[in-house]
């Protein structure tokens, strides 16, 4: 794996290089872990997958169609987009952007979810992209009740909202069953807790980290009295957004919430679209990264190998930031722009689009990804693309690695998925984070 680093005004990006051998276990394993699940939050995913001309396209189908706007999908067949190609990529992708609902909650459940043993779905719904907005005091959450059925064993995911992480006091659970709260001076005086000063506000944030599998946590021990007592006197009320997951299921499991707990049930929020865009053809990829080159694992060391490739960051995120907002700029305004991956794409090819918006697990971006790779198999696509957003106020990015907001908190990853198992990550870094 080759990583160069790229300093760009207010932020970093971080480009890795990886080739993943799929039948190696371990070299899986390696890839899940260090590009997609050390990132424990995200809040959108989005596929780009320039789509390959079937045989019955027309063959004048990259001149641009400058009277046609695209047409937003959010549920339903794009049968209207009528192609083989296109339909080939539909059929294998509508089902992970399809629009769901939810039965309306009875009033009691809505208002504080009483007790359920039932470990079937209460709701009666699909719970694949299912999660919860809550709103509770955390020390109903750290109920030995809850926390042995949901957060000891693992699974267990959520991150504070509508408090910033440079001015309020937040809060994560994460998988691994511990619990981060990043606070205010103040707060951190008042619950009287043990903590470390944040690393890059000192003394004036403080983060206190939760291990439920200590033996503070044991049943009636004098420090879990004590923790209980300052959550519930001390800390104000918080809103969250939370889904279970076992760690041998890929669907999202339902909860049942302690007396007391506001709960809403809710969906991620799914868009699909076909779509023309101005993005490199394969080919024009290999070239800008010299990835026909055999040797050049050899040369990574070489300055001009790495300016190369700082360039192409540079490019390649600008070029995808206008893909990402459906933006097909004229090409008068190439030079002015000055990128010249994006002069060596003069016209829009048809690309299928789609997001997926809320609370993100890492088994849907997986499955994405396996997904995207079989259709390149397939030629259905010369290549994917799928950009992951983190949350600018989560207390955690990479690696459960402190996070904070300078200019802005960045914390997002453009996953670029080529033949043969080869992929090209970009991380985007905000000013206060770092990377390991």
């Amino acid at each position: 794996m080759s990583i160069i680093n790229n300093e760009v005004p207010n932020n970093k990006i971080l480009l890795k290089r990886i080739t993943v051998d799929s039948n190696d276990k371990e070299q899986v394993e390696n890839f899940n872990k260090n590009f997609i699940t050390n990132h424990v939050f995200n809040q959108k995913v989005e596929v780009i997958l320039p789509i390959k001309k079937g045989a019955n396209e027309d063959e004048d189908d990259n001149e641009v169609d400058k009277k046609s706007q695209p047409k937003q999908k959010t549920k339903g067949s794009l049968l209207s987009q009528a192609s083989s190609s296109y339909l080939l990529v539909e059929g294998e992708l509508t089902s992970y952007f399809q629009e769901q609902s939810i039965t309306p909650l009875p009033s009691s459940m809505s208002q504080n979810n009483n007790n359920n043993n039932n470990n079937n779905n209460p709701l009666g719904i699909n719970t694949k992209q299912l999660y919860y907005q809550i709103e509770t005091t955390l020390d109903l959450l750290l109920s030995h009740e809850f926390i042995d059925k949901y957060i000891k064993n693992g699974g267990f995911y959520a991150i504070s909202q509508l408090n910033f992480i440079d001015s309020g006091n937040v809060v994560a659970f994460l998988p691994n069953s511990k619990i981060i709260l990043n606070v205010e001076k103040e707060t951190y005086q008042e619950l009287g807790l043990v903590g470390k000063a944040s690393v890059f506000r000192n003394l004036q944030r403080y983060i206190i980290t939760l291990d439920t599998t200590s033996k503070e946590f044991q049943r009636g021990s004098k420090s879990y009295t004590r923790l209980i007592w300052a959550l519930k006197d001390r800390l104000s009320s918080i809103n969250l957004i939370c889904f279970y997951q076992k760690s041998d299921s890929n669907q999202l499991q339902s909860i049942d919430f302690p007396q007391g707990v506001k709960v809403k049930p809710l969906y991620n929020q799914p868009t699909q679209q076909i779509i023309k865009l101005r993005l490199p053809t394969l080919n024009i990829i290999n070239d800008n990264l010299n990835l026909n080159d055999n040797n050049n694992n050899n040369n990574n060391n070489n300055n001009d190998i790495k300016m190369i490739y700082n360039d192409f960051i540079n490019e390649w995120i600008e070029v995808l930031g206008f893909a990402s907002l459906g933006v097909n700029l004229d090409q008068v305004k190439d030079f002015e722009i000055g990128n010249s991956l994006l002069s060596q794409c003069p016209f829009p090819i048809k690309c299928f689009k789609a997001t997926q918006k809320g609370l993100i697990s890492n088994s849907f971006i997986l499955e994405l990804i396996e997904k995207i790779k079989s259709m390149i198999s397939k030629g259905f696509i010369e290549y994917g693309v799928l950009n992951i957003y983190g949350f600018a106020d989560t207390p955690i990015s990479w690696n459960s690695i402190e996070h904070n907001y300078l200019y802005g908190g960045e914390n997002d990853q453009s996953l670029l998925i080529l033949p043969n198992n080869k992929f090209i990550s970009s991380n985007l870094i905000g000013t206060y984070d770092y990377y390991c």
